[in-house]
C-alpha cells in the first residue's frame, strides 16, 4: 500500500510502470490545459483505479492525482495487473464512456 500523499511525482516523459487502486479515502485527478489545471475525475469508491491509460499505452501520465485528505492506494505493476484483473486495455476500452474527458486523448489504432 502507498499513502496517496507519498505518490511519486510524475516524470515529464517517463512511461507509466504502475496503476493505482483506491483502497480508502478520496483522490482527485487534474489535467493541465489552456485554462490551467482542471479537475477531471474524483475517485471516492474503493476499487476505483487511475493511471491505467498511461500504463496500457506505455505513455507518460497526462493527469496528476492528489489525495483529498487521508487516503491509501494500492500500486500494481503491469505484470501484476495482468495476473490479478486480466486485460486492462480491454477493460479501459469497454469503460471509456465513464471518462469522456480522456477519450479524445487515447491513441488511435490497435497499437498497445
Amino acid at each position: 500500500m502507498v499513502p496517496a500523499q507519498a505518490l511519486p511525482p510524475r516524470p515529464a516523459r517517463a512511461a507509466a510502470a504502475q496503476v493505482y487502486f483506491l483502497y480508502e479515502g478520496q483522490c482527485t485527478a487534474f489535467m493541465h490545459g489552456e485554462h490551467g489545471e482542471v479537475e477531471v475525475m474524483r475517485y471516492t469508491t474503493p476499487g476505483q483505479y487511475f493511471g491505467e491509460v498511461a500504463l496500457v499505452y506505455s505513455e507518460p501520465r497526462r493527469a496528476t492525482v492528489r489525495a483529498t485528505g487521508e487516503c491509501t492506494v494500492l500500486a500494481l505493476k503491469r505484470q501484476d495487473v495482468n495476473l490479478s484483473v486480466g486485460d486492462l486495455r480491454a477493460r479501459l476500452v469497454a469503460n471509456i464512456e465513464a471518462y469522456p474527458q480522456y477519450e479524445a486523448m487515447l491513441p488511435t489504432g490497435d497499437e498497445p
